[in-house]
């Protein structure tokens, strides 16, 4: 995806070490999911930019919503989101 749009893939968001998957959990153990579990991994250079989550497979929306709050603290221009699937 980076290739085509001609723009850099910068691994913005860790995962907190030993944190399970979330495939087996139901919809509401993953809307009740702690925020903490994603964490900036550098907070200096992204104030005014334009950033896109890229997300394999969206369930609930949480994961995608959590990492959105997590990066609205390094004052981004905007953030969005693209999922390549959707479970129902």
């Amino acid at each position: 995806l980076c290739n085509a749009i001609g723009r850099p893939m910068v691994p913005l968001l860790g995962r907190k070490s030993g944190e399970f998957s979330q495939a087996g959990l139901s919809r509401q153990q993953r809307l009740t999911l702690d925020g903490r579990t994603f964490f900036l991994k550098q907070e200096m250079g992204y104030e005014g930019k334009i950033i896109l989550l890229v997300d394999d497979v969206m369930t609930t929306g949480s994961t995608l919503h959590r990492c959105a709050e997590i990066l609205s603290d390094v004052n981004p221009r905007a953030i969005y989101g693209l999922t390549l699937c959707r479970t129902i």
